[in-house]
C-alpha cells in the first residue's frame, strides 16, 4: 500500500475492487512471511505457510470465442477441488492438506495440518454451460468456457415523437 492510497480526499483510482482485494491480501501476506522470519530468526519454528495463506493465483483470459481461466492449485488432488459455476460466476474451491512425519533416535513429530479456499470469479459474458471443459495436470487447474453466440444482427429502432 502506497502513502497516497491513505489520504482520504484522493480521487477513487480505477481499480477494480478485485484489484484492491488482492492488493490488501499481498500487503497481509507478505506481513506474515516477514513475522515468521523474525520468529524462525529466534529460534521458533512457524506452522507451514500455506495453512494461513493459501489462496490460488488466477489467470483469465478471453478472446472471441471462449474464457480461460487457470488456477495453480499444486499440492492439491483432483478429489479435493470443487468446480461450479452460476449464471455470472465461477466458483473454486478446494482444501489443501499437509502431513509431516519426522523421527529420530530419542523424538518423534508429527504434523498436520489443512486449509480451505474458495474464489469467485465473476463472468463478463453468458457462457455455454453444457460445454464447459475443465482440466487438472501438473497442479494446475484449466477451465474453458465456450461463449453463448449472440446474434450480431443490429436493429435500429425507431424513435417517435410525441
Amino acid at each position: 500500500m502506497k502513502w497516497k492510497d491513505l489520504v482520504p480526499w484522493k480521487k477513487e483510482s480505477p481499480e477494480s475492487k478485485e484489484e484492491k482485494y488482492v492488493a490488501t491480501r499481498d500487503i497481509f501476506d507478505t506481513l506474515q512471511k516477514r513475522m515468521d522470519e523474525l520468529f524462525e530468526e529466534f529460534g521458533f519454528s512457524s506452522l507451514p505457510s500455506f495453512e494461513r495463506t493459501f489462496y490460488p493465483k488466477v489467470d483469465i483470459t478471453e478472446n472471441e470465442n471462449e474464457i480461460v481461466i487457470k488456477a495453480d492449485v499444486p499440492g492439491i488432488d483432483e478429489k479435493d477441488l470443487d468446480v461450479s459455476i452460476t449464471k455470472d460466476a465461477v466458483i473454486i474451491q478446494g482444501e489443501k492438506k499437509y502431513e509431516h512425519e519426522e523421527k529420530g533416535s530419542n523424538f518423534y513429530r508429527k504434523e498436520r495440518s489443512f486449509g480451505s479456499f474458495r474464489r469467485v470469479l465473476p463472468l463478463p459474458v453468458e457462457v455455454d454451460e453444457a460445454k464447459i471443459d475443465a482440466t487438472y495436470k501438473n497442479g494446475v487447474l484449466t477451465i474453458k468456457l465456450p461463449k453463448v453466440k449472440t446474434s450480431s444482427n443490429v436493429k435500429k429502432i425507431q424513435i417517435k415523437s410525441s
